[in-house]
């Protein structure tokens, strides 16, 4: 399972905060550029997930997840 964006955390400790797949153990030998390079790609993947998703879902599901988005102060996209 891959998880890129925000999270909102464990269950007994509800806090929001970027997802880390790139972890030490995992990515120890990329470079900067490299983990960047990771990044632009889960942001290509997830814009084009979202741009599919509110092209195709109805707008009253669309609508409020939008501003759950909004309310939570997050950006709509982001990658760590």
């Amino acid at each position: 399972l891959i998880q890129y964006g925000w999270n909102a955390g464990a269950r007994h400790l509800c806090v929001f905060g970027l997802v880390k797949n790139l972890t030490q153990k995992t990515c120890k030998n990329l470079t900067d550029d490299e983990h960047q390079q990771k990044d632009g790609a889960i942001l290509g993947i997830l814009a084009l997930t979202w741009n599919l998703l509110t092209k195709t879902l109805p707008e009253e599901v669309v609508a409020p997840t939008r501003a759950a988005i909004a309310d939570a102060g997050l950006p709509p996209m982001a990658s760590k």
